[in-house]
């Protein structure tokens, strides 16, 4: 499922994740979560600013 995700499926997997409150409470799950949503946040950051 973070394969998924890293590939682009944040948005996908944040909504699933609260429309069936499936692993919501699940405190590494969530730290995973954010970690790739951060990673991927920053990598979009470096491509419109030409600096990736």
């Amino acid at each position: 499922m973070f394969f998924l995700e890293a590939i682009g499926g944040t948005i996908g997997l944040l909504i699933a994740m609260f429309f069936f409150r499936h692993k919501t409470s699940k405190t590494s799950f969530i730290v995973k979560f954010l970690l790739i949503f951060l990673i991927q946040v920053v990598l979009i950051y470096l491509k419109l600013t030409d600096k990736l």
